[in-house]
């Protein structure tokens, strides 16, 4: 049904999921990323990747692989058509494996969506999302005590960025592009199983186990020049060199592991929300406070707090 040219094998539907699933195993276990008794949320955004992460996980709970509570949250950035598909479908993935999403709408949280912030703040919407995102599932999983929070992050996204992190001399950047992510004090460690898993094979696993996932990218979504042409030439070099990427992340990871246990920044309680911030003021206070004239993150704060308390009411009746 499908090759896997860097491993050298053929494999029928059947025996594909068992090897997508061993290889996220493998990952979460070679580089620690998930210990038992742990609370892991799943960020999802309704896409294959995000979703193909979800299922994998399930089914290594179920098989008592790994031994860890799932929270799966998703984002209603307030993206019109795209955000209520993306929700549908998250909800939809959430009912088969037999799990609760947490929704969590920055409208309820700010009083904006994410067009009218990135509009008001006069930054880059990519550049918005990415602060907001953080800070919302950084809160939630500081207020449940999560562990840590997962990322649909593949091969193919994770090399190209590290890729132009190297070309651009970005240490700081690439230092974040391996496997785990620590916590630092209240900040909540990032997690990647999908770490040496391709984007094609995330594809096949979400249709071989008849997923529901989204087929639309995100209306915003831009790749910039250089990030195209070195995805192109990713894909090239893997057809003549196809082990070449999976010797690159691995080593890649060993780096980042370095980097970061060596990394001594010290972070500040935000002035406004207590969260982690490096000057005093944390992105997303900084962020909401150009937008709207004043810093949203306790209102953020308020608004989690008591979707959270709802949510664990509605899972544990």
């Amino acid at each position: 049904m499908i090759k896997i040219p860097y491993a050298n094998i053929s494999l029928c539907s059947e025996h594909f999921i068992k090897y997508y699933e061993r290889r996220v195993l493998e990952t979460v276990e070679k580089y620690r990323l998930i210990s038992y008794g742990d609370k892991v949320i799943v960020a999802l955004s309704g896409g294959k990747d995000s979703v193909a992460l979800l299922s994998a996980l399930k089914s290594l709970i179920d098989s008592g692989s790994i031994g860890a509570e799932l929270i799966p949250a998703f984002i209603d950035l307030g993206l019109g058509s795209y955000s209520e598909e993306s929700e549908e479908v998250v909800k939809e993935v959430c009912k088969a494996l037999g799990l609760k999403p947490m929704v969590i709408r920055l409208k309820e949280a700010t009083g904006l969506e994410l067009p009218e912030i990135a509009r008001a703040s006069g930054r880059p919407i990519c550049s918005v999302c990415g602060v907001i995102k953080r800070y919302l599932l950084n809160v939630v999983g500081y207020e449940i005590k999560a562990s840590s929070i997962a990322l649909g992050h593949h091969m193919d996204d994770l090399m190209s960025y590290a890729l132009k992190a190297l070309l651009l001399n970005d240490k700081e950047a690439l230092a974040k592009l391996g496997p785990k992510t620590p916590s630092k004090g209240i900040a909540i460690s990032r997690i990647r199983p999908l770490y040496l898993l391709t984007e094609r094979e995330n594809l096949v696993y979400a249709l071989v186990k008849n997923l529901p996932f989204s087929k639309n990218s995100c209306p915003y979504s831009r790749l910039s020049g250089l990030e195209k042409e070195l995805k192109s030439f990713l894909l090239k070099l893997d057809e003549k060199y196809s082990s070449l990427r999976v010797s690159f992340m691995k080593e890649l990871a060993k780096e980042s592991i370095k980097s970061l246990t060596k990394e001594s920044t010290s972070f500040k309680p935000c002035k406004y929300c207590g969260m982690p911030s490096r000057t005093g003021v944390c992105s997303f206070c900084k962020l909401t406070e150009g937008a709207t004239g004043s810093p949203k993150g306790p209102q953020a704060k308020q608004y989690l707090k008591s979707l959270i308390i709802e949510y664990m009411n509605t899972v544990n009746d």
